[in-house]
């Protein structure tokens, strides 16, 4: 497992131990980015963001358990969080769950949020050990065309941008969205 961008830059002002747990999280300090990011949720319980970082780093430290709770508290906080969903096919995939849990899990996550492309790539190379190739190509695209539309918009300054709202993948309007937060 090796993780990847960050899925929100949450930003909790006045929350020292989210701040502290997520520059730890950033350098690899697994242990104290857990220890930082329970405090914080000890003070603010309905962080499902500080709980799925708390369980990545659980996942990195191979206390599998943990990592499985933390995800389903991030989950239990907000049912439509996408991160917590595939913070729980990762734990599957490390213990070798039943796929049928696995897949699951992934497809919830990008049906919630079919603008995460890191769902689509872990759940691209799940299809990938099971020599499903159409399915893995799928999503390979799909986390492709998102990827690349996030940095085009990240690269460049636009004075008008057009949107199909019927793309394949649905995301259109968050990528409207993103353009309004940003500009």
């Amino acid at each position: 497992y090796t993780p990847t961008p960050l899925y929100v830059n949450t930003d909790f002002p006045g929350s020292e131990s989210f701040q502290k747990g997520m520059a730890a999280f950033a350098s690899k300090d697994w242990q104290q980015a857990v220890e930082e990011l329970q405090k914080h949720l000890a003070s603010q319980p309905n962080s499902p963001s500080a709980a799925y970082y708390a369980g990545l780093a659980h996942l990195e430290l191979g206390d599998f358990e943990s990592a499985r709770e933390s995800f389903q508290q991030s989950i239990s906080i907000s049912p439509e969080f996408a991160p917590g969903y595939l913070g729980l096919a990762r734990v599957g995939l490390a213990e070798e769950a039943p796929e049928s849990r696995i897949i699951t899990d992934l497809n919830t996550a990008t049906l919630l949020d079919p603008g995460f492309s890191e769902a689509f790539l872990v759940r691209a190379s799940f299809y990938l050990d099971r020599a499903d190739y159409d399915r893995a190509l799928q999503d390979l695209e799909a986390a492709e065309d998102l990827a690349g539309a996030r940095r085009r918009l990240a690269d460049a300054d636009y004075d008008l941008a057009l949107t199909d709202l019927q793309l394949p993948d649905g995301n259109g309007i968050d990528l409207v969205a993103e353009i309004g937060e940003r500009y």
